[in-house]
């Protein structure tokens, strides 16, 4: 038999997802009885001798068209014809009809076969308009560069191998494909409604795309196969950068770990914490656009203490260099015991707390790797400052001259109720001079005449 061209470039490209001449590799192709999944049933059992694979079909049928029992026959029949196995699956919870839920009990159905045949590779008839409608819907939706281009020839899914032979394939030269070989195919009459935004790119914008440049589909596979390259390289460098935040895990499935060894831009740090989360929380929803930033500002600049909510108990919570990201017990709502550590603190000196060094200086020292967490203008140098937790009954005094309690201070600046008494502050001559992150003693008519005095902290 004379190779047509797709037939020519579909072995290469075979022989390429191979890697070798290898006629025992077990595959089960995703069968739907339509153009796309006919055309690869096809080439595969075209294919010499030496590279033909043994193939499993798996069909699963979603029972939500009326029609769907015509295709499950028509299936039995092209398996019948073909002379290949056939597994069928049928959707025991048809009235969830969403597009995601119907793709997801698709699938474990799919692996289930694989795992069941001992097969070594799932293949999906998935070709180059697919991956150009794929990339489309992601820029759309997101844009986050971690989601493209989508659909990969090669892919490990749920520690299977997935394999898309078709994809440098368009649908036209499928079609004429299937059309010379005179093959039957089922079409789902849901593809010629404009009902999903898949099928609205498809009827609507790819057409006139294509009609601007006739190159799009291979635009598209050379985009797709330099952007992995580059996600690769890319991704070397992250694994070198995740390493630096010394992660460790935490009963109850978080994490904790370091922020200070590294300095890297916004967009930088948003790529990483993706990663963090792919690698270390799995369990937990990606966190969107607008907490990747607030995570990248965080650990750009990790001062203080900070916290931010990530949805279902899950907190992200920052004290300066060191952060964990946990789920809160509900028992948080109870105030923990009151600590009562506390270190005398000397002006001009230094004193070794249990996170690291603190003083109170009235000028910095020129060879301190010390932050300044705060500068204080009092109208008395402070020479019994005391550094300690809170205690109930607290008090700030605001510039007005007027009085607040230390508590209600931290529920309005959103301190969580696990830090509130965990909390350091600075106390002298019966003022509270310092909170951290949320208070300094500040009073309006000293100004022309305050005591400049630094608050510096060395973290071990």
């Amino acid at each position: 038999m004379k190779l047509t061209s797709l037939e020519e470039s579909f072995k290469t490209n075979w022989q390429h997802l191979v890697g070798r001449p290898d006629n025992h590799l077990k595959v089960v192709l995703a069968f739907s009885g339509g153009v796309d999944s006919m055309s690869l049933l096809d080439l595969l059992m075209h294919l010499p001798e030496e590279l033909r694979p043994q193939v499993q079909l798996a069909y699963f049928n979603h029972q939500l068209r009326d029609d769907s029992p015509i295709e499950e026959a028509f299936v039995q029949t092209q398996a019948k014809t073909y002379q290949v196995p056939l597994t069928v699956g049928h959707w025991q919870q048809p009235e969830i009809t969403s597009e995601a839920a119907a793709r997801k009990a698709r699938y474990r159905f799919l692996f289930t076969v694989v795992a069941d045949q001992e097969a070594d590779v799932l293949l999906t008839a998935h070709h180059a308009d697919d991956l150009l409608e794929t990339i489309l819907l992601k820029l759309i939706r997101s844009g986050a560069i971690t989601e493209f281009p989508g659909l990969k020839a090669q892919s490990g899914v749920q520690g299977y191998q997935l394999w898309r032979p078709l994809l440098p394939f368009g649908k036209q030269t499928l079609r004429a494909y299937a059309q010379r070989r005179q093959l039957g195919a089922i079409e789902d009459s849901t593809n010629a409604t404009d009902f999903t935004p898949r099928n609205r790119l498809r009827h609507h914008l790819i057409p006139e795309l294509k009609q601007e440049n006739p190159q799009l589909l291979a635009h598209t596979d050379r985009f797709a196969r330099e952007l992995i390259s580059i996600q690769e390289l890319a991704n070397q460098q992250l694994e070198a950068d995740l390493a630096q935040l010394m992660i460790q895990r935490l009963s109850g499935g978080g994490v904790k770990g370091e922020l200070g060894a590294l300095q890297l831009s916004i967009d930088h740090w948003q790529l990483l914490w993706a990663l963090l989360w792919r690698r270390y929380l799995p369990q937990l929803a990606n966190p969107n656009q607008r907490q990747l930033q607030q995570l990248s500002q965080l650990a750009q600049d990790p001062q203080g203490h900070h916290q931010l909510d990530l949805g279902k108990r899950w907190q992200f919570r920052q004290h300066y260099q060191q952060f964990e990201i946990c789920q809160q017990a509900p028992m948080d709502e109870t105030p923990a015991t009151m600590d009562e550590t506390s270190y005398q603190l000397p002006l001009n000196q230094w004193v070794l707390a249990d996170f690291g060094r603190v003083g109170l200086f009235e000028q910095c020292p020129a060879t301190s790797a010390a932050r300044v967490v705060a500068t204080l203008r009092l109208p008395f140098l402070p020479n019994s400052a005391r550094l300690r937790h809170p205690h109930p009954g607290d008090l700030l005094r605001l510039a007005n001259g007027q009085r607040q309690k230390l508590r209600r201070r931290m529920i309005n600046q959103k301190v969580p109720v696990t830090k509130r008494n965990r909390s350091w502050l600075i106390e002298a001559e019966d003022h509270i001079l310092w909170v951290e992150n949320i208070y300094i003693y500040k009073l309006s008519n000293v100004q022309k005449t305050a005591k400049i005095v630094y608050v510096l902290v060395e973290h071990q």
